[in-house]
């Protein structure tokens, strides 16, 4: 099959234009971010110690993912660098298939015994009962964040 120039559209657009477009987007996206963190008991705690420069680094560190239903995000035993927050839909936590069970909704957060372990494994496994939306920060964000504001308290 080949293509010829008819068979495509393009739309120019002027650099100043797409900046514009692009930190408004940007702005939208932080102003989520922002609003999840306002409802988020964890977040809502590490706001309130450490200086609100480094907690907007966190927000920014923040990234969305999608999971869909029936999807694994963690399997126990993997190496954990990511901690994780429900902004969207159920997820199961559990140790074996026939296992007991534990089901995480919005504004819960899993992962972080990964990363506050010293051979970051994890310890459970965490499966998306529906389609969710997850934020997540990677230990290296957390640690950053972190270091610098135990150096002032130094």
């Amino acid at each position: 099959m080949s293509f010829t120039t008819e068979d495509c559209d393009l739309a120019f657009i002027k650099q100043d234009q797409y900046r514009v477009t692009l930190a408004s987007e940007t702005k939208l996206i932080d102003t989520r971010k922002l609003s999840f963190a306002a409802q988020n008991l964890l977040l809502k705690s590490i706001r309130d110690v450490v200086e609100s420069q480094a907690f907007d680094r966190l927000i920014k560190g923040m990234q969305l993912e999608t999971w869909y239903k029936d999807e694994t995000v963690i399997s126990k035993g993997d190496r954990g660098y990511k901690l994780y927050f429900v902004a969207e839909g159920h997820v199961s936590c559990f140790e074996r298939e026939d296992g007991p069970t534990s089901t995480l909704g919005v504004n819960s957060y899993f992962g972080e015994r990964a990363l506050l372990s010293s051979n970051k494994l994890r310890t459970m496994n965490v499966k998306a009962l529906s389609d969710c939306s997850l934020y997540s920060l990677s230990a290296g964000t957390i640690e950053d964040i972190l270091s610098q504001e135990f150096e002032k308290v130094l």
